[in-house]
């Protein structure tokens, strides 16, 4: 009979190749790989123990420990090689983004965008409310979002690195990474353009994809420098394939208590409308676990009106 590792090898190459993460996740928690282990583990048990059913259960889990720990170690060492050598920039990753940017106006007309300013209107789907009204500005990574339900109005401020919120006047501080996880992704262009510029992020190619019947290339950008930045930056571009228009970004939306407990939020954008030579969505929808849909219907945009950086901070100077 030969040794055990010589007939579970083709198993476990086999497996290995099924557990092998469609995409990179810069991030994941121990919890959750104690968890993914564990169910390795078991797997590699069984499909041991149907080659040799006479080896004693604890052998067997020993031999399952043993080959979970050399494919966790084989997984493990491009990643850290990845994060010692700094940032993946994927040639083909940028490509994507720049046929994005050539698609919907150019590097040079977006280069351009020194500030902007959205308004608009957002309903919730089944709440039988009635549409609040929105104006979000930005300038670079600044920026100044308000929402008014007419009995509420809500604005959050990036506040040059001391981002606060406030609901009807009232002014509560937050933490500097729920700013982070915010950039401007209802405009495309100059996300990717900041995302482009930005020698820290790393932004990978990962393959072909169908969202919502349309063929589409997915793209992963984080900010792995650190454990908070890997936290609440991650987020995955989808394209359509043929024209390179945003079809929808997936992006994590963590509370000011901790940024380990973010949620997903998936942006889609469904039409566009050109102003100045730039294609922008002018109806996206915002969508997370165990919550409405929000339609964004985006009445007037402008660029480069002159926007003072006060604009960004919050009252009296900060959120205190």
């Amino acid at each position: 009979m030969a040794p055990p590792g010589v007939v579970c090898f083709p198993v476990v190459v086999r497996l290995a190749i099924s557990w092998l993460p469609p995409q990179r996740l810069p991030s994941v928690s121990t919890q959750h790989n104690s968890s993914k282990n564990a169910r390795l583990t078991r797997d590699l048990s069984r499909e041991c123990d149907m080659h040799y059913p006479k080896l004693s259960e604890r052998a067997l889990r020993l031999l399952a420990s043993l080959i979970t720990e050399v494919l966790s170690m084989m997984l493990l060492f491009p990643l850290l090689s990845s994060a010692q050598g700094g940032p993946v920039r994927d040639p083909a990753a940028l490509t994507i983004l720049q046929n994005n940017l050539a698609a919907t106006g150019g590097v040079g007309v977006w280069s351009s965008i020194q500030d902007w300013t959205l308004i608009g209107t957002v309903s919730t789907s089944g709440s039988g409310q009635s549409s609040s009204n929105f104006s979000w500005i930005g300038s670079g990574v600044e920026f100044r979002m308000e929402t008014d339900t007419g009995p509420a109005t809500s604005v959050f401020y990036s506040g040059h690195g001391a981002p606060a919120r406030s609901f009807n006047g009232d002014l509560s501080a937050l933490h500097q990474f729920v700013a982070r996880a915010n950039p401007p992704f209802y405009l495309p262009g100059v996300c990717i353009l900041q995302e482009l510029n930005n020698q820290a992020l790393t932004i990978q190619y990962v393959g072909g994809i169908q969202i919502h019947g349309t063929a589409a290339v997915q793209i992963h950008v984080s900010d792995d420098s650190n454990p908070e930045s890997s936290l609440v930056t991650p987020h995955e571009w989808y394209f359509d394939a043929s024209t390179f228009l945003p079809l929808e970004v997936q992006f994590r939306l963590p509370p000011n208590e901790n940024a380990g407990d973010y949620l997903v939020g998936i942006l889609d954008f469904w039409q566009f409308q050109v102003v100045g030579g730039l294609s922008v969505p002018s109806q996206t929808t915002i969508s997370r676990a165990n919550a409405p849909t929000k339609t964004v219907a985006v009445a007037s945009v402008a660029f480069n009106s002159g926007v003072s950086p006060s604009t960004f901070d919050p009252p009296q100077g900060g959120g205190q």
